[in-house]
């Protein structure tokens, strides 16, 4: 019973981690335009707050992998914590715009790092006729995180001003790397393999460069020769990357899971659901402000029924 109780615990603390990083994904899509004024700044130009931090988790996922296997868990994840703690600081006093994407940017680190780190940590924690209820409940909080972020914001920012929504992250940071340090616990074998720098820049200029291009086509509703030639550079450094993991004796990634059909069929419907939920909470906060001109508060209410049916469905879904 002592074991289950300190298992629970333990996951309760990850959890919370996880979801302090998730909600900091959409915590400041309702707070753009407020942020836009302060640095008087372009609506292209403030998404990159939203649309850049998601870059860089995603820059992040190849490497995590490595970063399990080569620390030790406890370890991993203060450090991450700590990180994302920096990150929120730096926002919190920002003076200018670019120190304020400098912090988003190490927010996500962490955060790319911790969502994999999670995820690894619930399968050594619980056996496998419970994981499903488990992953559920994970689930329940990667989505709930994202969420909820909308909502939140728009009634913190009804009554304080945006830089308090790095406050709030920076003090629940503290409080998780406070509980961390007494109920967190190593539970991984280290498995020391070499850092592969040549695949890690390919996965950088690649992913990076595709996101990238991908990304300025959303903002500015243009193919141009520059972002196309960005887009290609991207896709030819996935092709190299890919080519590179099947030759490692050690790769980065296994690329040999994409052999498996019910994976890649999972992975394609996640990703599809990633994108239209991300997508309508980036959207939705600046339409309903600057379009429709209504506040905040009602622009965070106006996403609340979307948080609460992903509450509800989630651990039926893990349980199922």
């Amino acid at each position: 019973m002592a074991n289950i109780k300190k298992r629970n615990l333990m996951m309760a603390v990850i959890l919370f981690g996880a979801f302090m990083a998730l909600l900091a994904e959409t915590l400041f899509n309702n707070a753009l335009t407020n942020i836009m004024h302060s640095f008087s700044i372009n609506q292209a130009t403030v998404q990159w707050l939203s649309t850049g931090y998601l870059l860089v988790v995603g820059l992040m996922i190849p490497i995590s992998s490595w970063v399990f296997n080569n620390f030790k868990t406890k370890y991993n994840y203060l450090f991450m914590i700590t990180l994302f703690l920096i990150g929120s600081v730096v926002g919190w006093v920002a003076p200018n715009f670019g120190i304020l994407l400098l912090g988003r940017f190490v927010q996500a680190i962490a955060a790319g790092l911790l969502m994999p780190f999670i995820q690894n940590v619930i399968l050594l924690l619980f056996p496998p006729e419970k994981r499903g209820l488990a992953l559920g409940v994970t689930g329940l909080v990667i989505a709930l995180g994202p969420t909820v972020g909308p909502t939140l914001s728009g009634i913190i920012l009804e009554y304080f001003g945006w830089r308090d929504l790095f406050a709030l992250l920076s003090i629940i940071s503290v409080i998780i790397l406070v509980v961390g340090i007494f109920f967190t616990e190593n539970i991984n074998e280290i498995k020391k393999t070499k850092l592969d720098f040549v695949s890690l820049l390919l996965s950088v200029v690649g992913f990076g460069g595709l996101l990238y291009a991908f990304s300025e086509i959303g903002n500015t509703g243009n193919l141009n020769l520059p972002i196309s030639i960005i887009g290609l550079i991207g896709i030819a450094a996935i092709a190299g990357f890919v080519y590179r993991q099947n030759h490692l004796d050690e790769p980065m990634i296994n690329m040999s899971i994409f052999k498996n059909h019910n994976f890649n069929l999972t992975t394609l419907l996640s990703t599809l659901s990633n994108i239209a939920m991300v997508g309508i909470e980036l959207v939705m906060p600046l339409y309903l402000q600057n379009s429709r001109m209504v506040s905040a508060l009602v622009a965070g209410l106006v996403m609340m029924p979307g948080a609460i049916l992903m509450g509800i469905f989630n651990p039926i879904s893990g349980g199922l």
